[in-house]
């Protein structure tokens, strides 16, 4: 099988580790082994980060085991090369995928509106499929 190439947003991994939803189900499909996710130390870092602030609290223990989770099962890449290839992008915010291209590119990119929100977007750039959930 194939594995889809994706890059888990922060956003993502928060919302589908305290809720269920279409972050939780992308998460499910990560560790079920569908999708292999390139990350980042910087994500990585900011994924601890954000568990250790947040209002809902966890024990280091367990942002230990998420972090360990999430290092040992994507690609580590640099952030100067993260884009180099084919991903698809799940986001819970569609402003922090435009910063990180613009960033990235050097380039502005703006991620368009959908509906409801929730509906992946058909938005492709630079060969990457982008999902605001």
């Amino acid at each position: 099988m194939k594995k889809i190439k994706v890059v888990i947003d922060t956003n993502v991994f928060i919302s589908g580790i305290f809720w269920s939803g279409n972050s939780y189900k992308v998460l499910d499909l990560w560790r079920k082994g569908y999708l292999q996710n390139y990350t980042t130390l910087s994500i990585l870092s900011e994924i601890a980060d954000v568990l250790k602030e947040f209002r809902i609290k966890m024990s280091e223990e367990s942002i230990y085991s998420w972090y360990k989770l999430i290092g040992e099962n994507s690609v580590i890449l640099h952030e100067d090369i993260l884009f180099s290839s084919s991903f698809a992008i799940f986001s819970t915010n569609k402003k922090s995928v435009a910063k990180l291209f613009y960033s990235l590119s050097s380039k502005e990119f703006t991620v368009p509106e959908t509906g409801e929100g929730q509906a992946a977007l058909s938005a492709v750039l630079y060969k990457i499929n982008i999902f605001c959930i």
